[in-house]
């Protein structure tokens, strides 16, 4: 699997930050004058077309390149170098303020009522499992530590999965393709009518990502055959804008079963996004929002933390209550409108400023050192083997 060069797809980079930005307001429960509607309690959406992208964006990248158990290895182990360490930062913060918790009720400075360290969704046993990357795959029933990473258990696990079908030479079928696209949609169906929508987690968490990732995947394997039909840029922009409006209403206006309708919707997203050409894809390829998408990784692990902090923060030093919303897993700030107005803002500022710092410090160091580990260790081991 050589290290060579693929393809950028700038457009679809600026979705996945705009996608980022929706997680963050939907589980930022407070009170104000915009996130309180329908479409924002939908927000847990931007998850399923993270799955979708990572589906497309991996095939376009590596269904080509593995081949055999070696290449099947460094790609595993790319993938692990490039979501571990931030999944990792961001955990051993949460023990950390699992430790000064546990400080603070042995020394009486929280009260008995305050659930006990170490215990419940912050147990060790629930810290092992989040350390071992297993714990989206239906070990508990609710949600632990940080607790979206529960998609990044689910997606590890189709990183595996791709890997295997890739060598395999799975992609390379147009009739495995068209199976697996229809598997896809039933998994999103299955998860919609089994959980009565698509925000399934602990549960249907890995049913929900494997069908979004294989879509993805599939997608690209299609549009690669030279008989799918080309477009013109007037028919992209307009079913760009077609698309976006169906977002709104479908997002808007559906909270059952039927959401499973935004599925082909996110599938058309990237049919007509990859291209990079379209009114909308010049949006998503401004600056700004191409920034957005360079750190959606670390937005997306750390704006939970930063919630959590910040309702410590708020209660202990401001007395600004909040009640935890056990089924979200996340803090549920109770202010009035116009304060909670100031909340948000200043939340979303701040968590793109630290997502920012661990983009710089983080991700990028490790992914680098990730790269020079691997295709060391690959080129000693050809050295060897050319020497024997």
């Amino acid at each position: 699997m050589p290290a060579s060069q693929t393809r950028r797809y700038v457009a679809l980079d600026g979705l996945r930050g705009i996608a980022a930005i929706l997680v963050v307001f939907y589980h930022l429960q407070v009170s104000n004058h915009f996130t309180h509607n329908l479409f924002f309690r939908n927000g847990y959406l931007a998850v399923d077309l993270f799955f979708i992208l990572s589906g497309f964006v991996i095939s376009s990248s590596y269904s080509r390149r593995i081949n055999s158990i070696p290449d099947t290895m460094r790609f595993i182990g790319l993938r692990f170098f490039r979501v571990y360490p931030m999944h990792l930062a961001t955990l051993l913060v949460l023990l950390g303020l699992e430790f000064l918790k546990l400080y603070s009720q042995s020394s009486g400075m929280i009260t008995a009522s305050d659930r006990a360290a170490f215990t419940g969704p912050d147990s060790w046993g629930a810290f092992f499992a989040n350390l071992g990357l297993v714990q989206g795959l239906g070990i508990f029933n609710y949600l632990t530590w940080n607790a979206p990473s529960w998609s990044i258990s689910c997606e590890f696990v189709a990183y595996l999965v791709f890997a295997l079908a890739a060598a395999g030479g799975l992609f390379r079928s147009k009739i495995l393709v068209l199976l697996l696209s229809l598997a896809g949609l039933g998994g999103f169906c299955f998860v919609a009518f089994t959980h009565g929508d698509l925000n399934s987690t602990y549960d249907l968490g890995i049913v929900r990502c494997l069908a979004g990732f294989f879509i993805g995947a599939c997608i690209f394997q299609t549009t690669q055959d030279s008989r799918f039909p080309k477009l013109s840029q007037s028919s992209i922009s307009s079913g760009q804008i077609v698309l976006l409006i169906a977002f709104f209403l479908i997002a808007g206006t559906i909270s059952d079963t039927k959401i499973v309708a935004i599925v082909p919707v996110f599938v058309g997203w990237v049919l007509l996004f990859q291209s990079d050409t379209g009114v909308l894809a010049r949006v998503l390829m401004t600056p700004g929002v191409q920034y957005l998408g360079k750190i959606s990784y670390s937005v997306y692990l750390v704006h939970y933390v930063f919630l959590y902090i910040e309702a410590i923060v708020l209660k202990r030093i401001f007395g600004i209550p909040s009640l935890f919303d056990s089924t979200m897993h996340v803090p549920v700030f109770q202010t009035d409108r116009w304060t909670g107005d100031f909340i948000l803002a200043g939340s979303l500022i701040s968590i793109v400023v630290i997502s920012d710092i661990t983009f710089r410090l983080i991700e990028t160091p490790s992914r680098i050192w990730g790269r020079e580990l691997i295709f060391g260790w690959s080129n000693r081991a050809r050295t060897l083997q050319r020497e024997s």
